[in-house]
């Protein structure tokens, strides 16, 4: 008891993680530009601890709809491979982020809803 009454006020006390984002984005509708700030190991070493994704890298574009109903974007269907791409690319930025240890932020304010 004496040692959790220890931990917990040591931890009161501990002072929080600061949250340092990086949310450099894409403009859309403009050429791509490169910039150092999409590199993790970049915002690590500068001591960022976390990165906002935009909207064109939401996790909510990356559904397949599979579960609910496998026709809705038919495996071997364009829009399914483009669905596809965009689910690998959103994986390989965030796996990217947590290899650095930085925290991933989607911005998720639109919902999508697929017709064929």
């Amino acid at each position: 008891m004496l040692a959790a009454l220890a931990l917990a006020a040591s931890t009161a006390t501990a002072a929080p993680t600061p949250l340092i984002l990086d949310m450099v984005h894409q403009i859309p509708g403009d050429k791509p530009y490169v910039s150092a700030y999409d590199d993790p190991a970049v915002l690590k070493k500068i001591g960022y601890t976390g990165k906002v994704y935009f909207l064109f890298e939401s996790p909510t574009l990356a559904i397949n709809w599979e579960s609910i109903d496998p026709e809705i974007l038919p495996k071997g269907s364009e829009e399914r491979k483009w669905v596809d791409r965009k689910a690998a690319e959103i994986q390989a930025l965030q796996k990217s982020c947590k290899e650095q240890n930085i925290t991933v932020f989607a911005q998720a304010d639109l919902v999508l809803f697929p017709s064929a």
